[in-house]
């Protein structure tokens, strides 16, 4: 469809009285396109034929952003935008209504020195979600203790979440939004693409180490076995290459497919490894406990 024709077919179909937002669907095209259309032509929108301007006022006037506006009133921003100008309201943009209601403000992963953040930085590594500006971890139902412990490292006013899948895979969670702290996470390595492509900048520490194995790890319980899994080739070798440098025990990497599994295998080995969480101050209390019972034997 050439321009010529779409912009005959927005003027025929305003024509028939329908609204930016309709016409828009019609022709897959966005609100904002029709009315450059409409404009252009120096026709009126039919939009006030269907809504009472003065509830659009008072709307503009009370609550929070354009976007949820023109959602519950099915018009386009740009309407919304020119009915505030004539009107003389001062509204709140997306950005605006974000930072009014961000309660992380100040970046908790910050610091490297610290042994919480190198652990949370591994559980992040292994099990969190990193979007645009947002950062989410959940874990399944009997670890929301640690959902816990991680919401009280971040800022202790977050919501916990609880997700049920099929009515039976019950989750717990929390998240919030925080550019700066997102461009920091992407800056480490921590991107939303992290799964295949980590590459963890900071030095790894012991931390950092049990984080990941709290998160992505699995402990055999008759203690001959500690692996981990990642989509990430480079993350596979530098956690293999801090095992060998500073644990001092032997350790593999197995492909299969497109996954890397680092693996410590034997028992005196495996005994070795499990030393991480002698004295740890932060650890996900069922592998702890397993951790403790097979170095014990």
């Amino acid at each position: 469809m050439t321009m010529t024709e779409l912009e005959q077919k927005v003027l025929y179909l305003h024509s028939k009285g329908l609204i930016d937002v309709v016409i828009a669907k019609e022709i897959s095209k966005s609100p904002d396109t029709v009315a450059y259309y409409r404009k252009k032509h120096n026709l009126t929108s039919n939009f006030v034929k269907d809504y009472n301007v003065k509830d659009i006022l008072k709307a503009l006037k009370t609550e929070e952003t354009i976007y949820k506006i023109s959602k519950r009133f099915k018009c386009s921003s740009t309407f919304l935008i020119n009915l505030c100008n004539k009107n003389n309201i001062k509204k709140q943009t997306f950005k605006e209504y974000i930072d009014s209601i961000q309660i992380v403000k100040i970046n908790p992963f910050k610091d490297l020195t610290c042994k919480n953040t190198n652990y949370w930085l591994g559980m992040l590594a292994a099990d969190g979600s990193i979007h645009d500006t947002k950062i989410a971890l959940t874990l399944q139902e009997l670890d929301i203790k640690h959902i816990i412990k991680y919401r009280n490292f971040v800022n202790i006013n977050l919501n916990i979440y609880k997700n049920i899948k099929d009515n039976k895979h019950i989750s717990y969670g929390t998240a919030f939004r925080n550019k700066e702290v997102v461009l920091f996470l992407h800056n480490i390595g921590l991107t939303n693409k992290k799964s295949f492509t980590l590459n963890y900048k900071p030095k790894i520490t012991i931390d950092f180490l049990r984080g990941v194995i709290d998160g992505d790890g699995y402990i055999r319980k008759n203690g001959c076995e500690v692996s981990i899994t990642t989509g990430s080739e480079i993350f596979a070798n530098q956690l293999q290459k801090f095992i060998i440098t500073n644990i001092k025990v032997n350790c593999t990497i197995r492909k299969v497919k497109n996954i890397f599994t680092v693996g410590v295998y034997g028992k005196l080995q495996v005994k070795e490894l499990l030393k991480i969480y002698k004295n740890a101050d932060t650890y996900l209390n069922r592998k702890y406990d397993n951790a403790m019972l097979l170095r014990n034997k």
